[in-house]
């Protein structure tokens, strides 16, 4: 996995948010899965509120 810079990050974990529940992943399960690519992958990590705004997002539209 490459990670996402700034300009990228909100993109990027958009995408894996989608592809995470696209494939069945509880979404608790999918949240957990996206803060720790957030944190360990982004640079620098989407805040808290950041990733939380994707992934309810992503939720409300599968």
């Amino acid at each position: 996995m490459q990670g996402a810079k700034e300009g990228e990050r909100n993109t990027w974990l958009t995408s894996i948010a989608g592809s995470l529940l696209y494939a069945g992943t509880e979404p608790e399960n999918a949240y957990q899965l996206l803060d720790a690519i957030n944190r360990e992958f982004c640079t620098p990590p989407l805040g808290d509120r950041e990733v939380n705004s994707i992934f309810k997002s992503i939720l409300k539209r599968r």
